[in-house]
């Protein structure tokens, strides 16, 4: 029961954060993301047309196999960013021809919060830590405490550690 306690704390640790942290740490626009990708291809293919180069001069033609390594490496790389780019344009597309649909509304709320999103973020990452050491603490607390052990369940009478949570809502 303590095992299975402590497992389920961990498991709902990181639900419980993970919002808050998004808040916290915001999401890019698909703007400045097709941007990025956009600039990532370019680096791969200056980086190409470098190895590239580097052979055309060479009356022999023979690649060495770490640079053949590297231009297997940098066209994947390519062909990934390429479809990431396609993608982000399919979505883009899809957000310009959606905008009269409810999630035009939705998106102009959430515009409205972002002054507070940071905010709420924190107050949500306040309220998800106060959970975690809550459950922490009660079942470390059982652990240490507890008479009969696990031939009980690790009952308390009564008990002696603070626990933070309880303490507000009793």
């Amino acid at each position: 029961m303590l095992l299975g306690s402590i497992l389920n704390a961990v498991y709902l640790s990181f639900g419980m954060t993970g919002l808050p942290i998004l808040l916290i740490k915001g999401t890019k626009s698909l703007e400045d993301e097709n941007d990025e990708v956009r600039g990532s291809i370019h680096q791969v293919r200056e980086q190409l047309r470098k190895i590239q180069e580097k052979y055309q001069k060479n009356q022999k033609n023979i690649v060495s196999q770490k640079d053949r390594y590297l231009l297997k490496r940098l066209r994947k790389e390519e062909k990934i960013l390429e479809t990431k780019q396609v993608l982000i344009a399919n979505k883009m597309d899809k957000k310009n021809t959606n905008s009269t649909s409810a999630w035009r509304y939705i998106s102009l709320l959430l515009k409205l919060v972002t002054p507070f999103r940071v905010a709420i973020g924190f107050g949500c990452l306040a309220m998800s830590s106060l959970f975690i050491l809550a459950v922490f603490t009660t079942c470390f607390e059982r652990f240490a405490k507890s008479e009969c052990g696990l031939n009980c369940g690790y009952l308390l009478e009564r008990h002696t550690w603070f626990n933070l949570l309880d303490s507000l809502l009793v």
